[in-house]
């Protein structure tokens, strides 16, 4: 999500039974609605479910600085970066993590798309990024479809040639 999404991120839009968080178009910086499954990592629904207990019935906002709805996060965000020894980090790479992750997950590049809310595959490859070791992980993913490949291919010419064998 975008930090504006999360900021401005509200109960009415947390779908804790379904288990998602539903965007409308007004919602998100493309105009158009998403879906955003909260088990897409893992404990967020429980970390919603016990905010929720605490905060649904007195604030709108999920998130609040004390009683207040929060309207920026950059300052805060600066302040842990520090406190962590962080340095070269915005919120936004957070995103950026957040996409590559799900790709190296094996997670299609529509439905990431869809999450995140990227129109157009320009936008998106933006924010994939690769290392080699991507690349190392492809290279044995297609040598071990082609192995088992091959290797049915092998059965099925043997399982011929015996039943060939047979009628002969």
């Amino acid at each position: 999500m975008r930090w504006g999404e999360i900021v401005n991120l509200t109960w009415d839009k947390v779908d804790l039974k379904g288990g998602f968080i539903r965007l409308k178009g007004e919602d998100t910086k493309s105009g158009k609605g998403r879906l955003i499954p909260l088990d897409l990592f893992r404990g967020l629904r429980e970390i919603f479910k016990e905010l929720h207990k605490v905060r649904a019935l007195h604030k709108p906002h999920v998130f609040l600085h004390g009683s207040q709805a929060i309207l920026t996060i950059k300052g805060a965000f600066k302040v842990a970066c520090k406190g962590a020894r962080i340095r070269n980090f915005r919120f936004h790479d957070l995103r950026h993590t957040a996409i590559t992750n799900m790709r190296r997950a094996g997670i299609d590049t529509l439905t990431i798309m869809q999450i995140s809310g990227h129109k157009t595959m320009v936008c998106f490859t933006r924010y994939n990024s690769f290392r080699e070791t991507d690349l190392i992980a492809a290279a044995e993913k297609a040598d071990t479809y082609l192995t088992l490949a091959h290797g049915k291919v092998a059965e099925q010419v043997r399982e011929g040639a015996r039943k060939e064998a047979a009628s002969a």
